[in-house]
């Protein structure tokens, strides 16, 4: 997820960083009821983020618009996908950018990929805690990264 950011320019990465904080932060997988979410399927979710930060910001905390100014507008389709473990953490497992290629198999190949890493860490996830140690997606995936060095 990091690595995408990093890869978004400054517009967009304002954008997705609004997303997740003004947005899916708050409303979880609620954000299915609004324009801003869409239910996918098997426990993958998808936010989708089609306004630029400025927007986002009028919307969603106006407040810290006033307080520190409109970010750069961009022109914005981003899509995150994301599953939900306990109703209370949300756990990222893909992100794209839409605008860059909008084609249904592309779309396609982002969701294929999310749903895989979604149903890895299902399948990896210790279903009860070994006494004294916390199973949280963070330690999962710092696991993950660590092993594939």
């Amino acid at each position: 997820m990091c690595d995408w950011l990093d890869s978004l320019d400054t517009g967009r990465r304002n954008a997705a960083m609004r997303g997740l904080s003004l947005v899916l932060a708050v409303e979880g997988p609620a954000v299915c009821n609004s324009e801003y979410g869409k239910a996918l399927g098997g426990g993958l979710y998808e936010l989708r983020i089609r306004h630029d930060a400025a927007e986002l910001l009028r919307a969603h905390n106006p407040r810290l618009l006033e307080k520190f100014g409109a970010p750069p507008a961009s022109d914005v389709l981003l899509r995150i996908f994301f599953g939900c473990e306990r109703e209370r953490v949300i756990l990222i497992v893909g992100a794209y950018d839409k605008g860059s290629d909008p084609s249904p198999r592309k779309q396609q190949t982002e969701i294929d990929k999310a749903r895989s890493r979604l149903g890895e860490y299902r399948r990896r996830r210790p279903t009860t805690p070994v006494a004294g140690q916390s199973h949280s997606f963070r330690r999962w995936w710092i696991s993950q990264v660590r092993r594939r060095r």
